[in-house]
């Protein structure tokens, strides 16, 4: 029986009666004959694969070894990412990435509405068509790409079989949300036959861009650490006081220059700690995009931020990362790889709640800066 993502019951619900009526009617009917789904023997030796990540920062470099190990699987292939327009620069020199194919909607952001979920669907599948892919994968299992992936007459769909429609596909990964995404996402790769084991992924800088850079900053020709005091929600975000008090600290015991960077959800948070602190930061927020912010990681000493999209890349980079966990997600399915990466979450019984919104956030505000600065110094001392 499917286990649906989705943790509102009538959700649950819906799912369900959409997956036993309409995919009962697909199977036993032959409605929609004229598009079935084909066999994964139906493969060429060099097959043209689309991974479909529409979602944030840290769930398309989660998919990254899946990306990989697809290209393994099948050298003489074309692998290409369908992400997000803000994402795609990040990812579009990486060496297993054959193309990478950017889309300006924002699938999962607040409020979206029938009518926007309708273009993504209708944008994306001309997208999948023009492509002409032997393969799709949709590592998320959301109903809105499926329906592209079958509307586009792709021959072999994949993905997960965790929020309805999985009839659709050819073959469905069941989705837990207590496994590590990078290898939820490596799980269905390996339908196709690649090998499911870790592998790591790194970001560096283009020469060119990373010279660039530093020569339009000289005062971070100065030793430096990176803070990212911002996030997508309220319920992942440290108080701007906190993040303050442990810059001053970390600033001042270790002779760092502090350089905020982030995005417009990072503005507000960011003036706070620019007069709250005693030892003045670089403020690069809304300055610098995400080629230069992995230009600016690969000279930093550390990152300290939330977690978010940011945190991620650091982790990816190289350099010692800090990330404070809000209780809105499982750290255990979140934590980015690598031995200089050190996580901070104070347990509640609520956690994880996914909420945008919290009265209380207890989470985060059982988190102190005494913690934080406790953790960035074992991680610089290794």
């Amino acid at each position: 029986m499917t286990r649906y993502i989705y943790r509102k019951r009538r959700l649950r619900l819906a799912a369900g009666f959409f997956d036993i009526i309409v995919g009962g009617v697909y199977r036993l009917i032959g409605l929609f004959r004229r598009n079935p789904a084909r066999s994964l023997e139906s493969l060429p030796d060099a097959p043209k694969i689309a991974l479909v990540r529409l979602d944030g920062i840290g769930d398309v470099l989660a998919a990254l070894p899946a990306a990989m190990a697809l290209k393994e699987r099948f050298p003489d292939g074309n692998m290409t990412l369908i992400v997000r327009k803000q994402v795609a620069e990040l990812i579009a020199n990486l060496p297993f990435v054959d193309n990478v194919l950017p889309v300006d909607n924002h699938p999962y952001a607040p409020r979206t509405s029938l009518i926007q979920s309708i273009r993504l669907v209708m944008r994306l599948s001309r997208m999948l068509k023009a492509g002409d892919f032997d393969v799709a994968i949709d590592p998320r299992g959301d109903p809105r790409v499926i329906l592209a992936l079958w509307l586009a007459r792709v021959p072999v769909r994949i993905g997960a079989s965790s929020a309805g429609g999985s009839f659709l596909l050819s073959a469905a990964v069941a989705y837990r949300r207590d496994v590590p995404e990078t290898e939820h996402n490596l799980k269905v790769a390996a339908v196709l036959g690649s090998e499911p084991r870790a592998r790591q992924i790194e970001l560096s800088p283009e020469p060119a861009l990373l010279e660039a850079f530093f020569n339009r900053h000289p005062d971070l020709h100065n030793p430096f650490f990176v803070v990212h005091p911002g996030a997508s929600m309220p319920t992942k975000t440290w108080p701007a006081e906190r993040y303050a008090g442990a810059i001053d600290l970390i600033a001042e015991r270790h002779r760092l220059l502090p350089v905020l960077v982030g995005g417009e959800d990072t503005l507000t948070c960011s003036e706070i700690i620019v007069q709250s602190c005693q030892h003045a930061p670089f403020n690069l927020v809304g300055r610098a995009n995400l080629k230069e912010l992995v230009a600016l990681l690969s000279r930093a000493r550390l990152f300290l931020g939330n977690d978010s999209g940011p945190a991620q890349i650091a982790a990816r980079v190289g350099v010692p990362t800090v990330i404070i966990f809000s209780g809105t997600n499982d750290v255990s399915v979140w934590r980015p790889p690598g031995d200089n990466v050190a996580v901070l979450s104070h347990p509640v019984e609520c956690s994880p709640c996914e909420q945008r919104f919290c009265p209380s956030l207890k989470c985060l505000l059982g988190i102190s800066v005494e913690e934080v600065v406790a953790a960035v110094e074992r991680l610089l001392r290794a």
